[in-house]
C-alpha cells in the first residue's frame, strides 16, 4: 500500500499525543499499512520526538549541497562530453564538471546505460568489396551445404601451415593461481618465443587428421613443395577414407601464394578435389585458424622442447589424442560462422564467450 511519509507521521503524532506507547501505535499502523508499515525503530523515534514537543512532520533541512549531481541537466552535460569524445575518461568528466567520480560513473552506467569497450583486433580493416566477397563465398558454401545438410561437413578437407616454437611462453591468464587472502600474487619473468621453430602443415576432416608435414626453420613453403604435400594428402585419403574420393571431397585452404600458384591449380585440376572458395584476409572462416591451431598451441604453450624431433613427436601425440567429436565440432563451426558472416554483412565473426580462439 502506497502512503506519504507525512501521512504516517501525522497518524503517529495523533496517537502519541493521546499517550499511547510506540508498541501500540506500531500495531495499529501495521493493521492498516501491512508490509508498508515503517520499522518499529522508526515509529519509536517519531513517538519520542512528538512526546518531547515536536510538531513538524516534515524532514528537517539537511546541511550540505543539494543532491543535483545526477539530475537531468547534469546527465545531459555528461552525455555531451561522451558524444564529443568517445574516449573521454570518468576522471576527465568529473574534473571538468566539478562532481565526484562516483556520480559520473552512476550517470554513465545507470542513467545513460553506457559501457566502455576497448577496440578488438581484426586481421584487416576490410573494404566494402572485401566484405562483399566474404558474403559471396559464405553463400556459396551454404548453397553446397543445402545439397546434403546432415553430412556436408564430413565431406570437407581443410589444411594450413603454422609455426610452432620450441618454447612459447604461457599467457598471464594461464599463470593465474588461487591464493588465500593476504598472499602476494605470483610473479614470472617476461619471456619471448624461442628462435627454434618448425612449420607444421596439417590437413584434417571431420573424422581426424589426414596428413601432416613439417619444415624446419630456414625453409619455406613454396608451390613445388605444396604440390608434393597435396599428392601425399590424396594418397593418405585413399588409405584412411576408402571410397571418399569417388564420392567427392571439398578442399578448403586459404589464398597464400603457395596455394594459388599455377602448378598448384593444375595439380588440383588433376585431383578429385572440388575447391571451396575462401575469401582473402579471412582466418575467422578457416577451421585451422579459428579452431585447431589455437587448441594445439594452448596445450603446448609453456613447455620447452630441445629439438625439432621432440616438438614434432609432441604434436603427433597431441593430434592423436583429439577425438573424432573434437574434429567434427570444429568443422560444424564453419557452417555456423558462414551464416554469422552473412548476417554481419561480411564483417569479421566475433568469437562466442565459450569458444576458444
Amino acid at each position: 500500500m502506497d502512503f506519504q511519509k507525512t501521512e504516517v507521521r501525522s497518524t503517529i503524532r495523533f496517537f502519541a499525543l493521546q499517550g499511547e506507547s510506540a508498541t501500540e501505535i506500531f500495531e495499529k499502523l501495521h493493521k492498516v499499512y501491512g508490509d508498508s508499515t515503517p520499522s518499529y525503530s522508526t515509529v519509536s523515534r517519531w513517538v519520542t520526538e512528538f512526546k518531547c514537543g515536536r510538531k513538524n512532520v516534515e524532514d528537517e533541512p539537511r546541511p550540505g549541497r543539494p543532491i543535483s549531481a545526477t539530475d537531468e541537466f547534469t546527465c545531459s552535460k555528461v552525455q555531451e562530453f561522451v558524444m564529443q569524445d568517445r574516449r573521454v575518461t570518468i576522471n576527465q568528466i568529473a574534473e571538468e564538471m566539478g562532481i565526484s567520480r562516483g556520480s559520473v560513473g552512476f550517470i554513465l552506467h545507470e542513467k545513460l546505460r553506457l559501457s566502455k569497450l576497448s577496440s578488438r583486433w581484426v586481421p584487416r580493416l576490410l573494404t566494402l568489396a572485401q566484405k562483399e566477397e566474404r558474403v559471396r563465398c559464405c553463400r556459396n558454401l551454404l548453397n553446397l551445404c543445402q545439397l546434403d545438410p546432415v553430412n556436408f561437413h564430413t565431406k570437407i578437407v581443410t589444411g594450413d601451415e603454422t609455426w610452432i616454437h620450441h618454447y612459447d611462453p604461457e599467457t598471464k591468464q594461464q599463470s593465474m593461481q588461487w591464493l588465500t587472502t593476504g598472499q602476494s600474487g605470483p610473479i614470472k619473468a617476461k619471456a619471448t618465443k624461442s628462435a627454434g621453430k618448425v612449420m607444421a602443415t596439417i590437413f584434417w576432416d571431420a573424422n581426424g587428421v589426414l596428413h601432416t608435414d613439417y619444415i624446419s626453420k630456414g625453409s619455406t613453403m613454396n608451390a613445388n613443395h605444396y604440390v608434393k604435400v597435396l599428392e601425399e594428402l590424396r594418397y593418405n585419403i585413399r588409405n584412411k577414407r576408402r571410397g571418399s574420393l569417388q564420392g567427392g571431397l571439398f578442399l578448403l585452404h586459404d589464398n597464400a601464394s603457395s596455394h594459388t600458384a599455377k602448378i598448384v591449380k593444375a595439380a588440383l585440376d588433376r585431383s578429385a578435389f572440388w575447391k571451396i572458395d575462401h575469401p582473402p584476409y579471412s582466418p575467422d572462416l578457416a577451421p585451422c585458424d579459428y579452431y585447431l591451431f589455437p587448441h594445439m598451441k594452448k596445450i603446448i604453450r609453456g613447455r620447452r622442447f630441445e629439438s625439432d624431433n621432440e616438438l614434432i613427436s609432441c604434436v603427433h601425440s597431441m593430434l592423436n589424442s583429439f577425438t573424432k567429436e573434437f574434429f567434427s565440432e570444429g568443422m560444424k563451426k564453419l557452417i555456423q560462422r558462414a551464416k554469422r558472416c552473412i548476417e554481419l554483412g561480411g564483417d569479421y565473426v566475433e568469437k562466442p564467450q565459450n569458444e576458444l580462439e
